[in-house]
């Protein structure tokens, strides 16, 4: 972009951009609300699954879309049975000190997604709010985004493979590794074949996964102590009947084959649970959704489009139209937390500088380090220069620095890819708790052998 049309469009930003630092004051959440008003699927995305203020800001957000505009169900990027536990927490089903224990279930790759700093305190605030409820009402529900129980389901791939096939393990391994998020390199344009497993238990392998949903639903169902969300459960493993067998065929031939299945089955669980609460509450639900901007951004606005790619974010906005709002997240520099490969010990590692001309480095040269833009401003004009694509950061469970532009950069336009961006301009890693929700002390030790040096403070 010339240097007067950059300079302009930062100006823009400037003007349009709504400061974020002081989250206690109402102000502060204006932008926001108007935002929100009318929408009954606010998607809140992060570009980094192991930042801290990423998670920070979307429990803020979400807490005041709960007690200011009437939300009443959360959706996380997760398995059923797992987040079906924190369902019943919330919703006092279980007892107030039994939060620690429910979190072991966590334990499993990559548990500090959800056993976190972050992640509890916003479960104590939701039980909370929920034990305050005048007796009869209500209550804030929470639901899973997945409805199948991935990450166990590829540790169980990968042992299986590690005691028949060494090399296809390995290949497993590294191919896993994008689940969390999309990931586009020169080797998208080979066949799907080309990345099918080189082994023949597939047949074998399906069966053992099927059987494995099976029982965990099963253990959900004959477990559940909320008679009105029982029968949505039915439904949901009816689903997982279904298709279940199909996902994983497509799964074993290749992760981006199955990216679409996961997707398709996300949106369509979104919707399911749309109709679900509207018939439990008898009014139109307003439900908010916590997974990667690579889910929560519309596909059609980026290159995953190009490889035959969606994602539920453009599903459910070519379903459910004007109800939807999408808010991205992006950072420029900082630390995230991430494993080095799939499988390992989580890490505080420092990021990277976001590359230049990428979106991300265009922020950093806005007036303010923690700001919310609405991206269908008309200041623009016409030709808005955020429609035009641009390199776009996306960092999942696993961090590499090694060839960075392939592994963790995809382009997008950014104005039809989301509704909304908040970006953080330095992040921290999120912080993992372990099972006595002590501060993990692995976690303290590997972090300050890798970072010795080049730890900073925000802002």
């Amino acid at each position: 972009m010339p240097q007067q049309n950059y300079e302009t469009v930062l100006a823009a930003v400037n003007q349009d951009a709504s400061p974020l630092m002081e989250l206690h004051k109402q102000e502060s959440w204006e932008a926001v609300f108007q935002l929100c008003h009318n929408k009954r699927l606010v998607l809140l995305g992060q570009s980094s699954t192991g930042s801290q203020e990423f998670c920070e800001l979307r429990s803020a957000i979400t807490q005041q879309l709960i007690k200011n505009q009437g939300f009443n169900a959360l959706v996380l990027e997760g398995d059923w049975p797992d987040i079906y536990q924190l369902n019943l927490y919330i919703q006092g089903h279980l007892p107030q000190d039994s939060l620690p224990q429910i979190l072991k279930q966590f334990k499993k790759f990559p548990a500090w997604l959800t056993c976190n700093t972050v992640m509890y305190d916003f479960l104590i605030w939701l039980r909370a709010y929920n034990d305050a409820k005048p007796r009869g009402q209500s209550k804030i529900g929470c639901y899973a985004l997945d409805l199948f129980n991935l990450q166990a389901s590829v540790e169980k791939v990968i042992q299986y493979l590690e005691e028949h096939d060494a090399a296809a393990a390995l290949e497993a391994r590294h191919r896993y590794a994008c689940f969390e998020c999309a990931r586009h390199d020169g080797r998208h344009s080979q066949t799907s074949e080309h990345y099918a497993f080189p082994f023949t238990y597939t047949q074998e392998v399906t069966e053992l996964l099927l059987k494995l949903e099976i029982e965990a639903f099963n253990k959900v169902l004959n477990n559940s102590k909320t008679r009105a969300d029982k029968f949505f459960y039915n439904l949901q493993y009816e689903r997982f009947l279904k298709s279940g067998p199909s996902y994983y065929q497509a799964l074993f031939n290749g992760a981006f084959s199955s990216w679409n299945v996961r997707d398709y089955h996300m949106a369509a669980t979104v919707t399911a649970l749309k109709l679900h609460l509207q018939k439990r509450l008898k009014k139109r639900p307003k439900i908010i959704v916590w997974a990667h901007n690579s889910h929560v951004g519309d596909a059609r606005a980026t290159e995953m489009a190009a490889y035959g790619e969606l994602n539920f974010g453009q599903l459910l906005k070519e379903q459910h139209g004007q109800e939807v709002l999408s808010i991205g997240f992006s950072t420029y520099s900082g630390q995230i937390t991430a494993a080095g490969a799939w499988g390992a010990e989580p890490e505080k590692k420092h990021l990277s500088l976001a590359l230049a001309g990428s979106f991300e480095a265009l922020f950093h040269q806005a007036r303010w380090p923690l700001f919310l833009l609405p991206l269908s401003s008309t200041r623009f004009g016409e030709l808005n220069p955020l429609s035009e694509p641009r390199l776009q950061r996306a960092i999942g469970v696993i961090y590499s620095q090694e060839d960075e532009r392939h592994n963790h950069y995809y382009y997008s336009r950014l104005a039809q890819q989301f509704n909304a961006i908040v970006h953080v301009d330095k992040t921290h890693a999120l912080m993992p708790y372990d099972m006595d929700f002590a501060p993990n002390k692995k976690f303290k030790k590997t972090a300050q052998k890798a970072n010795s040096a080049q730890v900073t403070e925000l802002y």
